[in-house]
């Protein structure tokens, strides 16, 4: 399996509340609607004894293969995704990877 993963940023200007519930209802709608994408989980980073963690989430989508990825990412959907990304994000902080899937348990 190929996935995408993204460390999230929010922007400054949003707060951790309403940085979650647009993260949580229009981005996860836009990306919902992409086709070919197995899966999207969104992972909340929690403040912890050392106090808010460096990134605010992790976004995780995944992809039967790289074949199926790339369709995806070329496709108007996944446009839609790339355009609505700076609308809460940080993009100049945010990091994504592309990976796979290592199952050890």
């Amino acid at each position: 399996m190929k996935k995408m993963i993204g460390l999230m940023v929010r922007r400054p200007d949003l707060s951790p509340e309403e940085w979650r519930k647009y993260w949580n209802t229009t981005h996860a709608e836009i990306t919902g609607k992409v086709p070919g994408l197995r899966s999207y989980v969104q992972n909340m980073c929690l403040p912890d004894e050392n106090g808010d963690p460096p990134y605010d989430g992790v976004a995780v989508l995944a992809w039967d293969d790289d074949e199926s990825m790339a369709q995806s990412l070329a496709t108007p959907e996944w446009a839609a995704v790339m355009d609505d990304v700076p609308k809460f994000v940080d993009t100049d902080r945010a990091i994504i990877m592309i990976g796979e899937d290592n199952v050890v348990v």
